[in-house]
């Protein structure tokens, strides 16, 4: 058994169907996926090997420090339901980690939870086979 199959098992034992549904709707293994191999590449062999390219360039180094702790929250399941969103990514860290997975916003709903929080669920289609996939950022001011 590879590292991968054991996170996935790790992440989804005593999943019910509805939770299993889910994270295979929201493609939590193939993102899985894609931030291991950056955790282990890093941003320069990644661009290298990515068929987009990505991450760009361009990009700053507080950029990809935002995509890394993405990625890390990725290996811990976070992000594709409202009750574990992604945390201090802020706007641009949440973006351009699903930028850099290949993925584009399609649409955003903001809601507001008190004392400078929000928490955005936003929709996200692949560049690709334009599959759509729902993930959750938790903003702090």
């Amino acid at each position: 058994m590879n590292d991968i199959t054991r996170k996935l098992d790790e992440l989804t034992a005593g999943f019910t169907d509805e939770q299993n549904n889910l994270f295979i709707e929201n493609r939590f293994p193939y993102i899985l996926v894609k931030a291991d191999s950056y955790i282990k590449s890093g941003p320069e062999v990644y661009r290298n090997e990515d068929a987009f390219a990505m991450p760009r360039e361009e990009w700053s180094d507080e950029d990809l420090s935002l995509i890394m702790d993405g990625c890390l929250q990725i290996m811990k399941g976070v992000g594709y339901t409202a009750e574990q969103p992604f945390k201090n990514l802020g706007i641009r860290g949440f973006n351009l980690l699903f930028t850099m997975l290949h993925f584009t916003s399609v649409g955003r709903k903001s809601s507001s939870l008190g004392q400078g929080r929000m928490q955005d669920e936003t929709t996200f289609e692949h560049a690709m086979d334009k599959s759509r996939v729902t993930y959750y950022n938790l903003v702090e001011r």
